[in-house]
């Protein structure tokens, strides 16, 4: 079970409340909650991804960690995370795609207390008409992306950090040199 079955188990609740509700005095109602309860066990003390018991399970590891836990990428996130907290701007653009894995970069910034205004840029669909008033001095690519440097409104920005599948490309104004 995924985090995709979800509304069936929501649609088939009602049925199954009502059915068991009917049956709460006999020896068929007790059966049923009594295999339902066994048959969750699994589920709930031995998922593959956030156990409940075992040495990686979620009561011992911190919560940084546990957003990795299916996500072997630890490491640049936290690098970039650093990187990004170090820079003297506040303004960051985001490159990214439609299913892009960005929730870790926001919540290094908000943890970190620092206000980042971070917005997306580089868009290539009709929502592009919105970027025209937002010059960021840094990009944020949540996928590689090619060369050394990118060009965005007429700014320079070089490309000052990459780790798998992360760039942070920096304007000149800011440091933008390794």
């Amino acid at each position: 079970p995924s985090r995709l079955h979800l509304p069936l188990f929501i649609l088939v609740m009602p049925a199954t409340v009502l059915s068991l509700g009917s049956h709460s005095k006999s020896r068929l109602g007790w059966i049923v909650v009594i295999l339902l309860a066994f048959f969750a066990i699994p589920y709930l003390f031995m998922n593959p991804i956030r156990p409940l018991v075992g040495p990686k399970n979620i009561l011992r590891q911190d919560r940084w960690s546990q957003y990795f836990m299916d996500r072997p990428v630890m490491v640049p996130y936290t690098e970039l995370g650093e990187k990004l907290l170090a820079l003297p701007c506040e303004r960051i653009g985001l490159v990214s795609y439609h299913d892009a894995w960005e929730y870790p970069i926001w919540v290094q910034m908000q943890s970190s207390g620092r206000q980042l205004f971070i917005q997306d840029v580089l868009v290539r669909n009709i929502s592009n008409q919105l970027e025209k008033d937002f010059m960021p001095c840094a990009i944020l690519a949540t996928y590689p992306l090619e060369g050394e440097r990118i060009e965005y409104h007429g700014e320079v920005l070089i490309k000052s950090f990459y780790m798998e599948p992360l760039s942070l490309f920096v304007s000149l104004d800011y440091g933008g040199l390794r």
